[in-house]
């Protein structure tokens, strides 16, 4: 039978490779090298195979946020990849698992039993294992712990007796002097850090009752039989009535809202000049937590056996007619976010909201099925947890820098160049960033003759004198690092500001 490789072995050989690929790097290529040996040990060594669809998903999910964090450099890509990897070895743990929040459960736990495991793991020595433990290659290699003092200590000795020999000995550890006086205190952090990670990964350990807790939930609600049956009916009977008086006032309400919405916000919009700070943020906000205020007074309601309640389907159909009509005032929400786009152009959390626009509706679809088909809200939390983690990894492949800077500029004769936001993007933007004075002169005139704000906001003078500032500190940054911290956004970048133009 064929030997395993010590698992402590694997993780301390693992936590050296990150040292030596993190250690005064910043992310980059690096990140895909660990991650991708990471798995490999897992796949190829441990012999840990990922064999349901969500543990395949996740994996596969791992690499490409990594590749998409060093293709695209985005903050974003990063936090992603970190969170698919997380969930990956959450899935490991219990791959038979239906839901996403029973992996995120699992992978949190093992944050802590993982170290525990391996650092009790360490004096112990498994039977039918002999050998595989630290303490058992200390006895084998007890000679080595005596054999070293004496010899330094000898060493030593003669190196004070003799100075020949003093000065011909430090010629020779020179190197290994000037080793340990570059070295620097963050080292051992890098070190540990390597080592907690890849304890995270490699020790797995499983939570029972976190186990049980997924094996026992369903999609499909269940019929909660009461001994007392009158008292329980007329209990639910008064909380159907109670709950179609709110229903129908909220729905009247919503109606007018939406009637409004609909007439000011989709087809007679017009701007006044001013910052829409009303119009969209505050009402943006306000009209979100508004939606999710309304699927918490659906559960609510739907929670039990009012759900089988004969008499309920009135209920049903007045919750639907409410989740529609959030969703259309999820439709007004996004088309405010469009208007504030079309004047004020691209930013961070513009872009934002209209993913999770897209997630809120689906979210409010999932109530609906809740309703109409009985399901549990094990159900909304398995599909909605999912549809977020697709939507987030999504969002990763994309260099939204660059996009926002490209359709900023663009749009310059329509909608708000703000300098100051543009000025602080990453390096990687900065050929979109490198614009003519002429051309920053020419959208100065249509800036000028739209927006006439009372607040200052930096110049195009001031925005290039900055961007050439920039381009410099960039150039030095760049040819400053190694290859562990390549990444494709900043070295096109490099490539076409100082070599392709020459500059």
């Amino acid at each position: 039978m064929k030997k395993r490789i010590p698992l402590s072995i694997l993780v301390f050989f693992s936590g050296i490779l990150f040292t030596v690929l993190f250690y005064k790097q910043t992310p980059g290529l690096n990140l895909l090298l660990f991650e991708a040996i990471i798995i490999s040990v897992i796949l190829f060594i441990q012999h840990d195979r990922p064999q349901s669809r969500i543990a395949i998903f996740t994996c596969c999910a791992t690499l490409a946020s990594a590749i998409a964090f060093v293709i695209n450099y985005t903050n974003f890509a990063f936090v992603v990849n970190l969170v698919s990897f997380y969930l990956f070895i959450g899935v490991l743990i219990f791959q038979e698992a239906k839901s996403v929040s029973t992996s995120f459960g699992l992978a949190a736990s093992n944050l802590r039993l993982s170290v525990q495991k391996f650092f009790a793991g360490l004096g112990s020595v498994p039977a039918g294992q002999r050998g595989t433990s630290i303490r058992t290659y200390a006895w084998r290699f007890r000679i080595i712990f005596f054999l070293v003092p004496v010899i330094l200590l000898f060493l030593v000795m003669y190196a004070m007796s003799n100075p020949y020999f003093n000065d011909a000995l430090a010629d020779g550890l020179q190197p290994v002097i000037d080793l340990f006086r570059h070295m620097e205190f963050d080292l051992p952090l890098v070190f540990s850090l390597g080592i907690s990670c890849s304890v995270f990964a490699l020790v797995r350990v499983a939570v029972p009752e976190a186990v049980q807790y997924d094996m026992q939930s369903s999609i499909q609600l269940q019929r909660r039989r009461r001994s007392v049956w009158v008292r329980n009916s007329f209990g639910l009977k008064k909380e159907v009535i109670a709950a179609k008086f709110l229903f129908i006032a909220l729905n009247i309400l919503l109606l007018l809202v939406n009637i409004l919405d609909i007439r000011h916000v989709w087809f007679n919009f017009q701007w006044n000049g001013t910052y829409l700070k009303q119009f969209v943020h505050e009402g943006t906000y306000l009209l979100i937590v508004s939606i999710f205020i309304s699927i918490g007074i659906v559960l609510y309601f739907f929670r039990g056996n009012v759900n089988f309640y004969r008499k309920s389907k009135a209920l049903k159909q007045l919750a639907v007619l409410w989740m529609i009509q959030n969703a259309i005032l999820a439709v007004s929400v996004a088309i405010r976010n469009f208007h504030y786009i079309s004047y004020f152009a691209l930013a961070y959390k513009r872009i934002g909201v209209i993913f999770f626009l897209i997630l809120t509706l689906y979210g409010i679809w999932t109530v609906v099925l809740k309703i109409r088909n009985q399901y549990s809200v094990f159900y909304l939390f398995r599909n909605n947890l999912m549809a977020m983690f697709i939507m987030i990894l999504f969002i990763s492949f994309f260099n939204w820098e660059n996009m926002i800077v490209r359709y900023n500029f663009n749009h310059a004769k329509t909608a708000f160049l703000h300098y100051d936001f543009l000025a602080e993007m990453p390096d990687k933007a900065l050929p979109l960033l490198d614009r003519s004075k002429e051309e920053l002169q020419l959208a100065d005139v249509y800036q000028q003759h739209l927006f006439r704000f009372n607040v200052h906001y930096m110049s195009a003078e001031e925005f290039l004198e900055k961007i050439k500032i920039q381009k410099e500190l960039f150039r030095k940054k760049w040819e400053a690092k190694s290859l562990l911290s390549w990444n494709y956004a900043e070295y096109a970048a490099y490539q076409k500001l100082f070599m392709t133009a020459g500059k």
